[in-house]
Parts: C-alpha cells; sequence; structure tokens
C-alpha cells in the first residue's frame, strides 16, 4: 500500500533491539430495537457497503474519508509514559454482505509528537487490530443483539529514553490497554446503535456524516 508508512509485522519482528508488546481483547453486547419498515432491519444496516457508512461511528477527533472503504482517524492526543503522542489511524471497512457483518481493520497507524522525534521512528512500532460487528436474532422477532468483538496489539522498540523495565511496560501497558478497550467498544456499540436509528427513519442530518 503506498500509504504505508509503518513497518509490516514481518519487517518488525526482524528490527534490532528489545520490544515492548502488550494486546487486549474485548467482546461486547448490545439489544437493538428494529424499525418495522421494509429493508430497515439491523441485518439490512450491516449490510451496507462501506460507502455509506457514517464516519461518525469510527469516533475520533477528525475522520477523513480516503476511498469508499478507507480511512484516516485522529485521536485525541495521550499521555504515553510520559510522552504526548497524538495517533493517526489508516483503516479499511469489511462488509459480509451474506451474513451482515463488518469489520473495520487498521492496515496503517503513525504517531505525531515526542515519539516521533528521532528520524526513523515511525519505522519501530506496529499497531494491529481488528473490530468485527455482527448480529444475532432474540426470542423477540422486534429486538436484535448486536456485538462487538475487537482485538488491539501495541509493539514498539524500546528508545533510548524509555527507561522502563520491559516486563514492566509490558504489564502496565496491557492494563491500559484494557481498560481503554473496555470503553471504546461500549462507547462504539452506543453510537453504532444511535447511527442505526437515524438510518432506518431516513434521518437527513445522518448524510452530514457519510
Amino acid at each position: 500500500d503506498p500509504r504505508r508508512r509503518t513497518v509490516t509485522a514481518e519487517e518488525f519482528e526482524k528490527l534490532p533491539g528489545a520490544k515492548v508488546s502488550f494486546k487486549a481483547e474485548k467482546y461486547s453486547e448490545m439489544t437493538v430495537k428494529e424499525h418495522h419498515g421494509e429493508g430497515k432491519g439491523l441485518k439490512d444496516y450491516l449490510q451496507l457497503p462501506a460507502s455509506q457508512y457514517s464516519t461518525n461511528v469510527l469516533r475520533a477527533k477528525t475522520v477523513t474519508r480516503l476511498d469508499d472503504d478507507t480511512f484516516q482517524c485522529e485521536l485525541d492526543p495521550i499521555n504515553f509514559f510520559g510522552q504526548e503522542v497524538q495517533t493517526v489511524l489508516i483503516a479499511t471497512v469489511t462488509v459480509d454482505a451474506v451474513e451482515g457483518s463488518s469489520a473495520v481493520d487498521i492496515i496503517d497507524c503513525y504517531m505525531k509528537g515526542d515519539y516521533n522525534a528521532a528520524p526513523g521512528d515511525d519505522q519501530r512500532y506496529i499497531v494491529q487490530s481488528q473490530n468485527k460487528v455482527t448480529w444475532k436474532a432474540t426470542e423477540d422477532p422486534d429486538v436484535k443483539v448486536m456485538g462487538s468483538k475487537s482485538f488491539v496489539k501495541v509493539a514498539f522498540v524500546k528508545p533510548r529514553w524509555f527507561l522502563v523495565p520491559t516486563a514492566l511496560a509490558n504489564r502496565t501497558g496491557a492494563i491500559i490497554l484494557r481498560a481503554v478497550l473496555n470503553r471504546t467498544v461500549k462507547d462504539f456499540l452506543t453510537t453504532l446503535e444511535q447511527d442505526y436509528q437515524a438510518w432506518a427513519r431516513d434521518d437527513p442530518m445522518r448524510q452530514q456524516w457519510v
């Protein structure tokens, strides 16, 4: 991909130096009351092509659509082990129109801020992530369950200024990542449910987010 700035997972593993790595997984569900209009069910919504997805559901500081199924998301700055950084993600959306599911994959990521102060730093870390959204029926035909399964892995080669022991950094990073994922997955489902309801009732305001 000509837009890629960071290394691939295979390239990262070959880099010299001590590496910090942590990951987290989260599955969360939400009940959704469906609209009765024809073609307005939750499955119909999840079958929409990525070009009709609302950028609002990605919950980033700014979201730029690069093409029909690729987005650039700039997140709010965070304090990462004493360094303020802003993360920029390149994400693709893949829709399974048969089962009515979608997957958001991070295909590239780079940082703005102190972490990238040295030349070449954007070639010394990787972020791997996927968020898959599915649905299932319930005993109530008017209610469905929407589920979100997320996985995130972050790894980087320790820079000289990073004095935290590797084992401690791995544990601390995993705790922070799990806490962030616990919050963001729930927020994501809430926003997605709100977007579904706006789509189902043909809310004209939704066109501003697509």
